[in-house]
């Protein structure tokens, strides 16, 4: 046994104990090298995924700003679109009022030479007042007056033909649709024939056969409203009348129960009917329960169910309603299946006190009432 220990001491001289160190030390610095390899590829591999991510966010940044801008222009460009066909819409409208315009023109040239002896002032005025003076005054549930055969019959039919055409009307929106006398735009028979309505008829002839008509209870009324402004307040303003405007309405039109504005004292409606026009397309009349003054000077709209109907005055051709604005309240409609074609024209002027008689009626009014007068005097 000592002999093999000996032996095996023989064996590991220090020659080999040399040899076995150099190459544990150039394993060693192998590992070393590997180590320091390693970690030179873990730092790149580290910067590598920082430049990569750094990368992918400008590039998603660059394709998210131009992704806005995509949308920006696909918005811009289809707003311009949209201007465009309405523009465009707007040309065509244009267009078919124009064409309208000119076909009635053509139609109606004939006519024009007939209306001097149509429009005589001496001859209308005194048909006007006796058809006024023989109309009966309700006074439910308003003051009103049912006028029939309110103008000679060749002025009337006149004033039928120059209705502007139904193209005219179209610059706003359904059931909205209106045009103010006198026309700006339209064939010269229409335009000649409104005119002398709106000036002349309406404001020279009817204004002060209508005041007469509804003087007790429109007196009644003023001092109701303005008792400081005297006994006599009616003598001491002046009433006047709008030009007035064509209001054209359609199927499935509704005017739900109402009071006109305030200072539009008395409201007139020519009814502008045609023989084939439906007699049911009038204005209906309306008791209100719990009735109560309006509480500023726009219409007033009241619940149906707090209505209940009581007059029904029928579309016929050459009818004046008039009415005071005081009590109960009124409303109109069209069915709903009826043609496209259905047309119902009505010519609404407003009978008022001018603007110096509205400040001095104002005037009279205590401070804690004169909120319910303030504001725009018409619609």
């Amino acid at each position: 046994m000592i002999r093999g220990l000996v032996d095996s001491f023989r064996v590991v001289r220090p020659r080999n104990v040399a040899q076995t160190q150099k190459r544990v030390e150039a394993v060693s610095a192998d590992v070393r090298e590997l180590q320091d390899a390693i970690r030179e590829i873990r730092k790149t591999l580290k910067q590598q995924t920082r430049d990569d991510l750094r990368g992918r966010a400008a590039l998603e940044r660059e394709l998210g700003g131009a992704r806005r801008t995509a949308e920006k222009e696909i918005a811009t460009v289809s707003a311009e679109l949209e201007a465009l066909r309405a523009q465009i819409a707007e040309l065509q409208r244009r267009e078919q009022q124009l064409r309208a315009i000119a076909e009635r023109e053509a139609a109606l040239d004939g006519d024009l030479s007939s209306l001097c002896e149509i429009m005589r002032d001496g001859p209308v005025r005194e048909h006007v007042h006796q058809q006024l003076a023989a109309a009966r005054v309700e006074a439910h549930p308003c003051p009103l007056v049912v006028v029939d055969n309110v103008l000679p019959e060749p002025l009337y039919r006149a004033a039928l033909l120059g209705v502007p055409p139904a193209e005219l009307f179209t610059d706003r929106t359904v059931n909205r649709r209106h045009l103010s006398v006198p026309f700006r735009l339209g064939p010269e028979y229409g335009r000649r024939v409104w005119t002398y309505m709106a000036r002349t008829v309406v404001r020279d002839m009817l204004v002060d056969a209508v005041i007469d008509r509804f003087r007790p209870a429109l007196c009644e009324w003023l001092r109701a409203n303005f008792p400081k402004a005297g006994e006599h307040v009616l003598d001491r303003i002046r009433i006047t009348s709008s030009d007035g405007r064509i209001m054209l309405r359609t199927r499935g039109y509704t005017a739900p129960p109402h009071r006109d504005p305030r200072w539009g004292f008395i409201t007139g409606l020519l009814y502008l009917a045609r023989e084939s026009d439906d007699r049911s397309w009038g204005t209906q009349f309306y008791d209100v329960e719990e009735d109560r003054e309006a509480q500023n000077v726009s219409p007033l709209w009241i619940d149906r169910e707090r209505c209940r109907l009581v007059k029904d005055v029928s579309f016929v051709p050459n009818r004046m309603l008039l009415f005071l604005n005081s009590t109960g309240a009124h409303g109109a409609s069209i069915p709903s299946d009826l043609s496209d074609a259905v047309e119902r024209y009505v010519y609404q002027v407003r009978i008022a006190p001018d603007a110096n008689s509205i400040a001095w009626l104002m005037n009279s009014i205590p401070p804690e009432k004169q909120s319910l007068w303030a504001g725009k005097v018409a619609d």
